[in-house]
This record gives structure tokens, sequence and C-alpha cells, in this order.
């Protein structure tokens, strides 16, 4: 009987010890949960710390600027971005810094040909760097040294040639009529404008920048010549007045020695002391344009013969 009773004993001991420590194995399996240690962390071991980053070089440099600029042109404004708390140093080749050498933002001019060539290096607070690189082409723009017309006033119906001398260009334009003349060289571009026309050429280069000349051709009526007459003197019979009627232009009267009288202004008179027989008188009324009309006035014997009509009529 005492046996059996020590035995009892014996077995609640061992029972309450099992469960001591089932439950000591939860409580330290919750505080392991709980503390967020990685599984199979021995009790009483230090969890691993968080370490940080630390980086060693700058991120890499973008430069925005213009994609290209004319030569000697000035203001143009530079930026970099590539990652906060970076010190920049700016340099620059085939132009010129103007202001911000220093920042994440500079100004420059461009120089004459080629192209610019904007660095920006830039640090971090260990001290690496790293470096960005623009280059920007020099635009050209195109010249027009020679824009004219041959000739500049032609009468009505007739026509004058555009040359031109043009370079450092990809097309050659030509208005009225938009006409693309780049493979073409002047002179020889014909026009036979009806009216006073504006010619302008227009000469473009790769990047689309334009250069433009303007010309007038004058158009002019032609010349008009009414009549040409002869009219005695009172109280001579030698001496007479030449008469001549015209319109469109400039009058000029002459002999076979010279210019007898001019006039802008119709009539022309002119007073003739003497004529020799078989005397021609010449009168050819000219215009801006260069086209002309002539009569002639011949002497005979008794007196000049009245032409109330041109008797030659040349229009060029």
């Amino acid at each position: 009987m005492e046996t059996d009773f020590k035995n009892q004993l014996l077995i609640g001991a061992l029972a309450a010890a099992v469960l001591g420590a089932a439950g000591y194995g939860l409580y330290q399996e919750s505080n392991r949960v709980s503390s967020g240690g990685p599984k199979g962390t021995a009790p009483g071991a230090s969890a691993p710390q968080a370490t940080e980053t630390v980086q060693t070089g700058p991120a890499t440099l973008r430069i925005e600027t213009v994609p290209a600029v004319l030569a000697g042109s000035t203001g143009h404004r530079a930026d970099v971005a590539g990652g906060p708390g970076l010190r920049f140093e700016w340099s620059i080749q085939g132009g010129t810094l103007e202001s911000g050498m220093n920042r994440d933002t500079a100004f420059w001019s461009a120089g004459e040909v080629g192209e610019v060539t904007l660095i920006c290096r830039g640090f971090n607070a260990a001290g690496a760097e790293t470096t960005g690189v623009a280059r920007i082409p020099i635009k050209v723009l195109p010249t027009i040294s020679r824009f004219e017309a041959a000739p500049p006033v032609v009468t009505a119906g007739l026509s004058a040639r555009l040359g031109w001398a043009v370079k450092d260009h990809r097309r050659l334009m030509l208005s009225p009529g938009a006409l693309d003349v780049t493979d073409q060289s002047g002179p020889g571009v014909e026009v036979k404008p009806v009216e006073t026309t504006a010619y302008t050429l227009i000469a473009v280069n790769s990047y689309g920048d334009a250069i433009t000349r303007e010309l007038i051709v004058k158009v002019v009526p032609p010349p008009e010549l009414f009549s040409l007459r002869a009219e005695p003197r009172a109280g001579s019979t030698e001496a007479f007045s030449v008469i001549g009627e015209f319109k469109g232009g400039k009058a000029e009267l002459s002999d076979g020695s010279g210019v007898i009288a001019r006039s802008e202004t119709s009539p022309l008179r002119a007073e003739i002391a003497a004529l020799k027989p078989g005397t021609a008188l010449r009168f050819v009324v000219t215009n801006e344009g260069g086209s002309s009309l002539t009569s002639t006035l011949q002497a005979s014997p008794g007196k000049p013969q009245n032409r109330e009509v041109p008797s030659k009529a040349t229009g060029k």
C-alpha cells in the first residue's frame, strides 16, 4: 500500500515536470516570433542588425540643353541631372561659359564653327566623380550673296531672267509659285510677269533655318509714237519746227551728226534752222524697259516730209 502511494507521487512529479518544460518551450517560441528573430536562433543569442548601403559614386550625369545653335549665339542654358547632393564643375570647348560654372544650371555661348562640347563633372560627399558630356553642333546659316533680275524692268509681254549665288543651303525655293530651284543656278530661270512682281529667294539649311532675299521685276507698258511732223517757220524758207508726239517713254531727235533734242514729256519740239536735202531726222521713243519705237523725217528739196505714224518700229 505504501509502495503504490509512492509510485503515484513519482508519476505526478514527472507529469508536472513534462508540463512545465512544454510551457517553457511555448513561452520561448512566442518570444521568438514576436521579436522577429530568425527561426533557429538559439535562446539568448543576438539577432543580426540592419546594415546601411553607402553609395561610393554619384549617379550618371545627363546634360539637357539646346540641340543645335547658330554661330556666335549667346545665352544658351544647360541643366544637369544626376542625383541630389552633388557638387558640379562645368567646362566647355568650342564656346564660352557665361555663368553657373559650379551649379546645376549653366549658361553658355557658341563659337563660330564646328561644335560646342559641354562637360560637367559631378562629385559626391565621398569625392567620387562622374562626368556628363553634351555635344552641340554649330549651325551655319545659308548665304545669298547675289539675287538679281536681268533686266530689272521689262516691257509688258517680255521676260526677264533671275540669277543668284547661294552657299551653305540644302534647299532653294523661289516664290511666287513655291518653285524648287535647288538644282538650278542663275541666270537661267526665266520669268514673264504680267505686272510688277516681287520675287523671293528662300535658302534653307539642313536644320530648317531660312534666309530670304527679295527683288522686284517692274513691268512697264510699251512705248507709243503717235506722230512726227515738220512745220515751216513764218518768214523763213529754210527754218522749220519738228514736233513729235509720243507716250510711255523718253523721246530723242537726232540727225546724222548727233542729238538735236530730248524730251521726257510729249510733245518733243525742236527748231531747225536749215536742213540739207536728203538728211534724215530720226525720232526714237524708249521706255524704262529698253523697248523702243523709231520714226524718221526725210528732208526733200522743198521741205521735210511729215510722218504721222512711225516709219520703223522696234521693240526689245
